[in-house]
C-alpha cells in the first residue's frame, strides 16, 4: 500500500502538531517545579515583562500595522499585476484638493514604509497609506477599508 503526498503530508503535519503539544507539556511541567511561578500573578507579570521587552506584543497586537502591512501586500501584488494586465486602479483621499483621486498603477513609482511615490504631471506625489481608500480591477472592488 502506498501513500498519496496528501496523505503524507497529512501525517506529517500530525506528527508536528503532537511534537509540538508534547514540548509544551514538558516546558509546561518544568515551570510546575519551580516554586516562584506556582504564583499565578508572579507567571502573569514576569510573561508580560518577557513580551513588553521582546516587543512582539507591540508587533502582534497594534491593529493598524497589521492593516498597513495586509495593504502594502496587495499593493505590491496589484503593482505586479498590472504589468502584465490593465484595469487596476488605486482609490485616495487627497487632503490638498479635498477629493477622491484616482492612480493607475502604472505611474505608482514604488512603495516605502507607509507611503506610495506617485508620479503625476512630471513630479512626484507623496500618499500615505491609510489614505488609500479602495482598490478596484476592472471595475470590481478587491481590497477597500
Amino acid at each position: 500500500m502506498t501513500l498519496s503526498d496528501q496523505d503524507k503530508s497529512f501525517l506529517k503535519a500530525l506528527f508536528y502538531a503532537t511534537a509540538l503539544i508534547v514540548f509544551w507539556r514538558g516546558v509546561w511541567g518544568i515551570f510546575d517545579e519551580i516554586p516562584i511561578l506556582n504564583n499565578v500573578y508572579v507567571s502573569f507579570f514576569l510573561g508580560l515583562v518577557a513580551l513588553t521587552l521582546s516587543g512582539l506584543i507591540y508587533r502582534e497586537f497594534d491593529v493598524f500595522s497589521h492593516k498597513a502591512n495586509k495593504l502594502t501586500k496587495v499593493l505590491h501584488n496589484v503593482l505586479s499585476e498590472a504589468k502584465k494586465e490593465e484595469g487596476y486602479l488605486i482609490h485616495y483621499f487627497d487632503e490638498i484638493t479635498g477629493k477622491h483621486e484616482k492612480v493607475q498603477p502604472k505611474n505608482v513609482r514604488k512603495i516605502e514604509h507607509n507611503v506610495m511615490v506617485v508620479e503625476h504631471k512630471g513630479h512626484e506625489d507623496f500618499v500615505p497609506l491609510h489614505r488609500i481608500s479602495k482598490i478596484h480591477k476592472n471595475g470590481k472592488q478587491i481590497w477597500g477599508k
